[in-house]
């Protein structure tokens, strides 16, 4: 059941493998780089989008002489109370975008504080997305997807589909899945807050990349994107996005869609005017 807005454009691409995914969505993000002349680049954290900074590192090098700005702009992060400035966490998202995406010459990058009050963080980030949203010519923003719930950035089912930037109590999955990524499966060591950019804020984007690979994202992203707009699948409030949504997934992410929806919902990549369609 197709339940996207009327001025939605969904782009369904289906890879052979991660890395051929990861490719294109980086091809996606240098063409709108070269398009437009202030890009504000969402990013997101996560093993997901570890493949394409690397392709979208090396596509950068290679741009010579362009005069468009570029911004980057997180969506989340943990709150790490005893964290400061000078002495942040290994897990911080502030370190891990520090060592990949934001490697590539730049005007700005922001992400939100772990290491200041939550509610004085919270005020700060809505007016650093407020002025950065109308800095931009363009916002292109890329997501993951929570393999059983279907939760973006940190934003868990029930969470308001206008929602802005707030704090969060950790699920019990997402606990689990960074304890085994930081801490050799120790939930006791997990922080169990994040302050999270809003449904709403996501919502804004001019562009929105969905980028899930492994057959354990097959199941949630047909239901985020062919089942009911609930606030129970965080993700499937993109089918009211109003702008371009490009969802790519390798062969085991795409498997159920294929299953229950059939091959002709996806676009052939090499038919894809990437220019045309941002």
């Amino acid at each position: 059941m197709n339940q996207a807005t009327k001025n939605q454009e969904r782009i369904f691409l289906k890879f052979p493998d991660r890395d051929a995914a990861s490719k294109f969505a980086a091809e996606i993000f240098c063409t709108a780089y070269r398009k437009f002349e202030k890009l504000l680049f969402g990013t997101a954290t996560g093993q997901t989008p570890v493949k394409i900074y690397e392709h979208f590192i090396e596509m950068m090098n290679t741009i010579v002489g362009s005069e468009n700005d570029l911004i980057f702009r997180q969506l989340d992060n943990y709150i790490s109370p005893d964290s400061s400035e000078d002495n942040l966490p290994f897990y911080s998202y502030q370190t891990e975008l520090k060592n990949s995406v934001w490697k590539v010459p730049h005007l700005d990058a922001h992400v939100p504080h772990e290491w200041v009050s939550p509610d004085a963080e919270v005020g700060r980030y809505i007016t650093i997305i407020e002025a950065t949203n109308k800095w931009a010519s363009y916002f292109i923003q890329l997501l993951g997807i929570g393999d059983k719930d279907g939760h973006i950035a940190f934003n868990m089912p029930g969470d308001a589909f206008d929602s802005t930037v707030h704090v969060v109590d950790l699920n019990q999955e997402t606990i689990e899945a960074n304890a085994n990524k930081f801490f050799g499966g120790d939930t006791t060591k997990v922080p169990k807050q994040a302050i999270t950019s809003g449904i709403g804020d996501i919502l804004k984007a001019n562009a929105i990349i969905m980028a899930g690979f492994g057959k354990a994202k097959a199941d949630i992203m047909h239901r985020s994107f062919f089942g009911e707009v609930t606030t129970d699948v965080p993700a499937s409030a993109l089918q009211t996005h109003d702008g371009v949504l490009f969802v790519i997934l390798d062969e085991d992410s795409a498997s159920t869609i294929v299953e229950k929806e059939g091959e002709s919902v996806f676009t052939n990549p090499e038919d894809l005017d990437i220019w045309e369609s941002l």
